[in-house]
């Protein structure tokens, strides 16, 4: 859930003429001559398909969990890792790629924690009348794009929301024209399933594998963050509906999500 809201701050910037998605990412690991880094754009951070070497499993010594837990600064750990694969052409759901992300965000927004704080409270929070949202920071001082935002219910349905009206909030355009489209316009190596900073609901069997996340009885125009242990933000453009649950179901089998939803749509309609 912390992603998508990486994503439409990136959204922000690109719209104050701070970002472009096309072009090469300003890591400074990636900037010396004959590293294959440096083609990396933003465009590949949004979408993962980065292709760098990271491992998103939560285990003992694992990226994920040294990253989160064993880092001083989480964007470097994901940064210092090599290629695997050709940027743009493979899909993998990273959180470190997200927090590289978000690294380049604060240094756009002059490179110190005040700085993105303060753009993210003049740019969101406010706007958006977010009164509960705390961006936690890892120990270099740079807000965890991937995983460490807390906020109430009704401030995930404002984000949710936000996203459901185009970036408009009060006649106002905070976002570029087109970026929730983009955001959810599928990354073609996820199969569909994946777009800019949050998950998709696509229905293609030619395309779809089995382990494929994909909600059966629920609109493929659907898009959706997924939180940790079970929290969601569903929403349906269709229905003018954001639905959010928090919660903290550790095992899947428990929380059926899919009928949860489905159970609210019926309600309504």
């Amino acid at each position: 859930m912390a992603k998508t809201v990486t994503g439409l701050l990136a959204g922000m910037m690109g719209k104050d003429g701070l970002l472009e998605t096309e072009q090469p990412a300003p890591v400074a690991l990636w900037k010396e001559d004959g590293d294959p880094r440096g083609d990396i754009t933003l465009n590949h951070l949004l979408r993962m398909t980065t292709g760098l070497d990271f491992e998103e499993v939560y285990a003992p010594f694992a990226d994920a969990t040294s990253m989160l837990y064993e880092s001083r600064s989480m964007a470097d750990f994901a940064a210092n890792k090599p290629l695997s694969h050709e940027p743009g052409e493979h899909f993998y759901y990273s959180s470190g790629t997200t927090n590289i992300l978000m690294k380049i965000l604060m240094e756009e927004s002059g490179g110190e924690l005040q700085d993105i704080h303060n753009y993210i409270m003049d740019r969101m929070y406010r706007p958006l009348g977010m009164s509960t949202a705390v961006f936690e920071p890892d120990a270099s001082g740079c807000p965890v794009g991937s995983s460490y935002m807390y906020a109430s219910a009704r401030d995930w349905a404002r984000v949710g929301q936000f996203m459901l009206d185009d970036g408009v909030v009060d006649g106002r355009p905070l976002l570029p024209e087109g970026w929730v489209e983009y955001m959810t316009t599928p990354s073609l190596p996820s199969r569909g399933t994946y777009g800019a900073q949050i998950w998709l609901n696509p229905d293609d069997p030619e395309k779809l594998l089995p382990e494929d996340r994909i909600f059966e009885r629920l609109p493929v125009t659907m898009y959706y963050m997924s939180g940790f242990d079970q929290q969601n933000v569903f929403i349906f453009p269709e229905h003018d509906l954001v639905i959010v649950r928090l919660g903290v179901t550790h095992d899947e089998e428990l929380w059926d999500k899919e009928t949860f939803a489905l159970m609210v749509l019926e309600s309504i309609n």
